[in-house]
């Protein structure tokens, strides 16, 4: 029930862990992420 009263995007933004993850997350064209979009609710 703790984790219940923790803010997660508090600790998401200061932990080093999830940094580490979205600085080595692979980056894609802000274009192409736009044109498959449509492709993902069809």
């Amino acid at each position: 029930m703790n984790q219940m009263n923790q803010d997660i995007h508090f600790s998401a933004k200061h932990s080093q862990y999830v940094s580490s993850i979205h600085d080595n997350a692979e980056k894609f064209d802000p274009r192409a992420e736009e044109a498959f979009k449509y492709v993902q609710r069809a």
